[in-house]
């Protein structure tokens, strides 16, 4: 007899094969909508911000595909 598939999500729950597919699907659809939103939205800085914040502003998509990736 085979025996049903436990993953153990984020060390907090247990989730089967279909259950983990499912979650992170959703996960990537939030992060690519999230990159999409954030490349159209264009923020206008102050003057005053960091360089790390400038940086990622202009960049941001370039981090969005990164995490779509991972």
């Amino acid at each position: 007899m085979q025996k049903t598939l436990k993953i153990k999500l984020w060390n907090l729950v247990y989730v089967n094969k279909k259950q983990f597919i499912w979650i992170y699907l959703i996960l990537s659809d939030l992060v690519i909508f999230g990159g999409i939103w954030a490349y159209y939205k264009n923020p206008v800085l102050d003057d005053n911000v960091s360089k790390m914040t400038k940086f990622y502003f202009e960049n941001d998509v370039v981090f969005w595909f990164i995490i779509w990736i991972y």
